[in-house]
């Protein structure tokens, strides 16, 4: 789960496994509602992950002790993708989990009534439950030697299991579809999109004669990519670190981090978390005076391809120094925002 799964230490997730039981113990000795987490109202599934709130706790503790253990559940986890917070990355994996284990069918644990009532009940006990499922894949990860590539041409090309057509029917939700598919094909789940928790079905034809084609179908038409990592299949809008096999079946190798990437997904953030406006990249080219359209020296800087003293680095480390409100004020006089969100 994004960017990459982080399955190395399954000692790890057997200590949170052990807190979040504890914690799940102490809620229900003391009564009353128990924890559940809810995606907030302003997500409007245009990220990987979604917004979340706690709600329904029995006391403050309880869910502020949540909270942090599940920040922590999160950073295990790895590298969220985009800008997510490490306890939204939590809850978003553990609603996915919720849903394979649902297998489709009516659960009182996981609701998507709408875009804007998805929840998880209960959700000290269903991240224990996730705890274990995590401890398994880390032992059974670590003795899995196979490549992407070895990944792939099992999954994809060679899958004795998915060799009838798929017929699309009306599942709670296009990522329940999905999980169902890959869960008869014997396709582990790595990651998916926040934008799948719709009940749009395609426009296309009802049936694909391949998992490849049926999931090209439904990454084009959520705008998403979908890929192969060791972990299982990954489809969002935004690449995972680790290796991968793309659609095409061309491989690529891990991505390294380069900490000015870092920096510019951090500040990215901390725009949107202190403002609440969503930034782009072609927004902070565009503050450190360079043209809108024009990212290769950007994208340099962000390789680390540019000597530190040169004046685009100056410039951007200078952009990256702003708060948040000096940011947003510099944009408004380059591009008045009703036109850069327009732009988007």
């Amino acid at each position: 789960m994004p960017q990459h799964l982080n399955l190395s230490a399954h000692s790890q997730w057997r200590q949170l496994g052990d807190t979040f039981e504890s914690l799940a113990k102490e809620e229900r000795a003391q009564g009353g509602p128990l924890v559940r987490a809810t995606v907030a109202s302003t997500s409007r599934h245009l990220a990987d992950v979604d917004s979340w709130r706690l709600d329904a706790a029995t006391s403050d503790k309880v869910r502020e002790h949540f909270a942090l253990i599940g920040t922590q559940a999160g950073h295990a986890l790895g590298t969220p993708p985009g800008r997510a917070e490490s306890l939204d990355f939590w809850l978003h994996c553990l609603r996915q989990n919720v849903c394979e284990r649902a297998s489709g069918q009516q659960s009182v644990l996981l609701s998507s009534e709408t875009n804007s009532s998805i929840n998880v009940g209960n959700v000290c006990e269903e991240s224990m439950l996730f705890c274990l499922s995590l401890q398994r894949q880390a032992l059974a990860h670590e003795a899995d030697c196979r490549t992407p590539a070895e990944c792939f041409s099992t999954w994809i090309e060679g899958n004795s299991s998915a060799k009838e057509p798929i017929y699309w029917s009306s599942p709670s939700s296009v990522q329940i579809w999905l999980s169902l598919v890959a869960k008869g094909a014997k396709i582990p789940i790595h990651f998916l999109s926040a934008r799948l928790n719709v009940h749009r079905l395609p426009l296309r034809p009802s049936k694909c004669d391949s998992l490849r084609t049926f999931f090209d179908q439904i990454a084009t038409e959520h705008e998403l990519i979908w890929c192969i990592t060791r972990s299982g299949l990954w489809m969002a809008r935004n690449l995972p670190t680790e290796g991968y096999i793309d659609s095409r079946g061309i491989s690529h190798q891990e991505q390294a981090l380069h900490p000015n990437k870092v920096k510019i997904d951090r500040f990215m953030n901390r725009v949107f978390q202190e403002s609440g406006t969503e930034i782009i990249k072609a927004d902070i080219i565009q503050v450190a005076g360079y043209k809108r359209r024009s990212r290769r020296e950007f994208e340099k800087w962000q390789k680390g391809e540019l000597k530190p003293g040169s004046t685009p680095a100056v410039n951007f480390r200078r952009v990256l120094s702003y708060s948040p409100h000096e940011f947003l004020e510099q944009l408004q006089t380059v591009k008045p925002f009703s036109d850069r969100n327009s732009s988007h």
